[in-house]
């Protein structure tokens, strides 16, 4: 027993640390177990160190790093950054340089904690979806740490990280109007592609990818097995789920057929292969200008054709593998937003019970 009035219980035991460079170096360890008061005899402090003794007397017990967070990540870096895809490297690379190098870069990985990753969660002054993306790095990060053994403690038990709340994304589809109105309205080849993505939900990536060959015109389908990334050029798509085969619409077969002619042609051609990115971005923002549409972004063509899905009736399933979600949930809950007419009668008939009369005798009017 230690402390001032002797009354905390110290439990103490040898451990064998790893060293990078050598052989295992052995060192004393100190832990604190509990007060008097919690542990009354000295049975209970000796069950409490025989936890501590359990793990490291484990034939299968391996001698523990001596390793900081940093070090550690130049290693993750180095070996396990480049299986990511190149998208995801460039925002895990962010995510450690902006959050968590600074936070926790010389800190012993065994020193970190649930309360110190909690310390960390609420310290950050980010927006909720950011914190959530830095965290999901971290854990992935100390996931490989463990499976690597360079560390044997988990800081993320599960559901004792309290991490902000994040509120749905108020999306602005293009109209079927605004639609029509700026496939009419663009030169080739974006009128194309307006009418590829606003049709079949595609991504911006995945259609800048495509050429003829994609194109299976006895199936009356587009496959999608590629993906254009913003700086990193062709990668697979976002998911497994990903990879599918979208329907087209007679018309949209027809003009496809009589407008491209060689199997290994980019069906949008650019200087190097096909259009960038910032290049067909920058020529819808223009158009949307010229006739006077709010700026949107390529994603509210999908947007577009999602909630036009649902407003169709489309069952949840079709829904999925048309737009290429991982999970059917997802679908449901981005586009299921759509205020629908059953529901606005049924707001007139809540507004008939319950509002004044006077109130309703003005609406009337």
């Amino acid at each position: 027993m230690r402390g001032k009035n002797k009354d905390v219980w110290y439990g103490r035991f040898r451990d064998d640390v790893a060293v990078l460079d050598g052989p295992p170096k052995r060192v004393n360890r100190n832990v604190r177990l509990g007060t008097r008061e919690e542990l009354p005899t000295k049975r209970l402090p000796q069950r409490a160190l025989d936890r501590h003794l359990d793990q490291i007397n484990d034939m299968h017990y391996r001698p523990l790093p001596k390793l900081t967070f940093g070090g550690f990540v130049k290693q993750w870096e180095r070996d396990y950054l480049p299986t990511m895809k190149p998208g995801s490297q460039d925002t895990a690379k962010s995510y450690l340089k902006n959050h968590l190098l600074p936070f926790f870069e010389n800190m012993l990985l065994s020193n970190i904690t649930p309360q110190v990753v909690q310390r960390f969660v609420s310290s950050r002054d980010v927006a909720p979806s950011t914190m959530i993306g830095v965290y999901g790095i971290l854990r992935g990060i100390w996931r490989t740490a463990k499976a690597w053994g360079k560390v044997a403690h988990d800081p993320f038990p599960r559901k004792s990280i309290n991490l902000p709340d994040v509120m749905p994304t108020n999306r602005e589809p293009f109209t079927p109007e605004e639609t029509q109105r700026l496939i009419e309205n663009a030169a080739e080849p974006h009128r194309t592609l307006y009418w590829l993505i606003a049709e079949t939900g595609i991504r911006i990536g995945e259609a800048l990818a495509l050429q003829l060959a994609d194109i299976d015109f006895e199936a009356g389908v587009v496959r999608v097995r590629k993906n254009m990334n913003r700086h990193h050029g062709f990668g697979t798509p976002k998911s497994r789920k990903g990879y599918r085969s979208p329907v087209l619409s007679p018309e949209l077969l027809a003009h496809l057929r009589q407008r491209y002619t060689k199997p290994e042609e980019f069906l949008f051609p650019g200087p190097k292969g096909s259009l960038t990115y910032h290049r067909v971005v920058e020529k819808l923002h223009e158009l949307c200008k010229k006739l006077g549409i709010k700026t949107r972004g390529f994603h509210c063509f999908r947007y577009a054709n999602g909630t036009l899905l649902v407003a169709l009736g489309t069952d949840v399933k079709t829904l999925q593998t048309r737009l290429g979600h991982a999970d059917a949930a997802l679908s449901v809950e981005l586009y299921s937003r759509q205020v629908g007419a059953a529901e606005r009668a049924l707001a007139a008939k809540l507004g008939a019970v319950f509002a004044p009369k006077c109130t309703q005798a003005v609406a009337a009017a």
